[in-house]
């Protein structure tokens, strides 16, 4: 099936999506919805008021449903490093008469600067590539994107309190987290994510929920 002018119907709302794209954006043309699970268990967790960041928010899928379930009282933060993504982002905002999300086009991590990031050529799903990490094994290219500490970030916008976290980052999730340590103890969020323990490894994968366990999480 295909959609007019790349648009389509979503939740209730219509979203821009990538042509060509056999990731999210034919899920969405297809099914009309990407991870029903989570959608779901998002839906039921947030509440008006709430301040949401999502990390990683790909062409927005959730940043619009986060939007709709906060409120004109409520605010979403969304950080996307790919610039095609965040392209898609701004088209999909302008597409909603709503005020009340904030995008932006950098990655997050545990410093500020510059980053390798690669761009896959067949789909939208890139990610940042770790220290010393071999270029993903299918085509694409390798550029440099903008990296910034979410606990400097957040200050910087006054930001004091953060409700829910989201995030999908290809397994970078530790780091950052090691960039929003001050976040986490100070506001506690709920905090919604995948976790790639194949690329982060043993180690930092136990470091990683050891973390969360000595902060109060279950």
């Amino acid at each position: 099936p295909s959609s007019k002018n790349g648009i389509v119907e979503v939740n209730g709302y219509k979203m821009s999506i990538i042509p060509n794209d056999p990731g999210i954006s034919q899920e969405l043309q297809t099914f009309k919805t990407h991870e029903p699970l989570s959608t779901k268990l998002i839906s039921n967790m947030l509440k008006n008021g709430m301040t949401c960041l999502d990390i990683g928010a790909n062409i927005g899928y959730y940043v619009l449903l986060e939007s709709n379930m906060v409120g004109e009282t409520g605010k979403v933060i969304a950080v996307e490093p790919s610039p095609k993504n965040y392209e898609c982002i701004k088209k999909n905002l302008e597409l909603q008469p709503i005020q009340n999300v904030k995008a932006f086009n950098f990655a997050a991590g545990d410093m500020d600067g510059q980053i390798r990031f690669f761009l896959n050529e067949r789909s939208n799903g890139c990610k940042v590539l770790l220290e010393d990490e071999k270029l993903p094994n299918r085509p694409g290219t390798v550029t440099h994107v903008p990296v910034k500490r979410m606990d400097q970030f957040l200050k910087d916008l006054n930001v004091e309190h953060v409700d829910f976290v989201r995030m999908d980052v290809e397994g970078y999730e530790w780091n950052i987290f090691k960039g929003m340590i001050d976040t986490i103890h100070n506001s506690k969020p709920i905090v919604q994510l995948e976790v790639h323990k194949g690329r982060m490894g043993k180690e930092n994968t136990k470091e990683f929920f050891e973390f969360f366990l000595n902060n109060g999480y279950e």
